[in-house]
């Protein structure tokens, strides 16, 4: 008596979760049960009333669904349809037995995840999106609760059918009229906590959004813990928060994750496969010899196979360059950053230039090149001084400032921060001090005014006086 289908064709059997944007549940599929099919069940995500009362919701819906059918892959959720039953508008996807992803973190609070277990979970979130934004799709509410791990441990990511979706280039069997007029991320599709600066500043949707989020995803699965606390992106700018590092990865690894949460899309990697690369295990460099070996057995090899009229494996060769260009492009790079750090002019460029010059260095080295630790405490130092010097300049917000982007170039910040508390003493200190002044003056002011009135009284009675004596 108290079954709920859906179309006449969807039973609802139990609820699995539930979010902002409506309740997902375990439903069996009638018309595969008559087709005697072995798996029946598929999620039915009945959406909120905050999406039923919206005009557009149901046509957008609609469309993003037939887009997100473009992204089929093995780490993203089948999306089926969207469809409704009278005023419940819902939408089917494929039905999974395991946990989502929030659930997990929370299970592993205290340590994070299984190192191994993360990695496997963040390859598998890469080649989503990778996938998603290559379809110029891109997802705008990546989440923990979003992604769901299998009993088999496939990592799967869903939501992409409600989640705002750019193309750039419509496909061509597209008509005008079923272009995205309509952004879905109107419909609250976003989460503070996850989202960058630029969503929550409505800037126009960028897959440098998704890197953030899937930045913070990668923090949780090793710490247990959101990089910030949960707070939004702007509000952790606001307090200058700096996420702590992660101790149980390498050095490069720590690095990659950190610039992928960057507050600002520029600061970030341009896509999350640049981030998948940096977070790679480093390769050994050889030493000159060992080059020379590879060099000289690679062209044994080749003639061996133009002798013989083998075709080549061009892999070692192609290999074996990119490890050169690569080389030359970080030796080109150092010298422009050694010759920006001595030149010191610490104007608004001089200092982009050379973070964007360290960024560029880290990513390329993987963050374990020595000469590039000095020449970062350099740059710390070169900021120790303009600091100082603003302060004795009684030039507080320029101070603060330079304090900022020096934490860019440490991990140790209890200095700076002391410096900062400093400032903003002293500004509350220059703050009460005005006031009391403001205070005095004005009492001054009043005391001076009643002065004058009590004067300019004692001489009218003395006129008055003056005149009845005359009288």
């Amino acid at each position: 008596a108290n079954e709920v289908v859906l179309k006449e064709r969807f039973l609802l059997e139990k609820v699995l979760g539930s979010g902002g944007m409506g309740v997902v549940y375990k439903a069996k599929d009638r018309l595969k049960v008559e087709a005697k099919d072995r798996d029946p069940y598929v999620a039915i995500k009945v959406l909120s009333e905050e999406f039923k009362a919206h005009p557009d919701a149901f046509i957008s819906l609609q469309r993003e669904s037939r887009k997100s059918q473009r992204i089929a892959h093995p780490n993203i959720v089948n999306v089926y349809d969207f469809d409704r039953d009278g005023d419940t508008v819902f939408m089917t996807m494929e039905f999974l037995d395991g946990h989502s992803l929030d659930q997990l973190i929370r299970q592993y609070k205290a340590t994070g995840l299984p190192t191994d277990d993360a990695w496997e979970i963040i390859r598998g979130l890469n080649a989503a999106l990778s996938h998603a934004h290559a379809e110029n799709i891109i997802h705008s509410d990546f989440k923990p609760g979003n992604i769901f791990v299998t009993k088999k441990g496939a990592t799967k990511v869903f939501d992409f059918g409600i989640a705002r979706a750019v193309a750039k280039v419509e496909q061509q069997d597209e008509s005008a009229e079923d272009k995205t007029v309509f952004d879905a991320g109107n419909l609250g599709a976003l989460t503070p906590a996850y989202a960058s600066l630029e969503m929550l500043e409505g800037e126009e949707p960028d897959i440098r959004d998704d890197l953030y989020a899937l930045g913070c995803v990668a923090y949780e699965l090793f710490t247990g813990e959101h990089p910030y606390n949960r707070l939004p992106a702007n509000e952790a700018q606001k307090q200058s928060l700096e996420p702590k590092r992660i101790n149980n990865i390498k050095k490069f690894q720590w690095l990659a994750i950190k610039k992928a949460i960057a507050f600002r899309r520029e600061e970030r990697f341009e896509n999350v496969d640049l981030f998948m690369l940096a977070l790679a295990p480093k390769r050994k460099s050889s030493n000159v010899f060992l080059m020379a070996l590879v060099i000289l057995l690679m062209v044994s090899i080749a003639g061996y196979f133009m002798f013989f009229n083998k075709s080549v494996d061009p892999y070692s060769e192609l290999d074996i360059r990119n490890e050169l260009e690569l080389k030359i492009k970080i030796d080109y790079l150092r010298e422009d950053l050694i010759t920006f750090i001595d030149s010191g002019a610490f104007t608004a460029p001089w200092e982009d230039t050379v973070w964007k010059l360290v960024s560029d260095l880290v990513v390329l080295t993987k963050g374990e090149a020595l000469w590039l630790d000095e020449q970062r405490e350099k740059v710390y130092q070169l900021y120790l001084k303009q600091i100082s010097a603003q302060i004795d300049a009684v030039q507080y917000n320029k101070a603060k400032e330079f304090i900022k982007n020096a934490q860019r170039y440490t991990d140790d910040t209890l200095y700076l921060q002391a410096q900062l508390n400093k400032i903003e003493l002293t500004i509350a200190q220059a703050e009460r001090v005005r006031a009391e002044q403001e205070r005095k003056n004005r009492d001054s002011i009043k005391n001076l005014q009643e002065t004058n009135r009590a004067n300019e009284q004692k001489q009218v009675a003395q006129a008055r006086l003056q005149t009845r004596l005359q009288t």
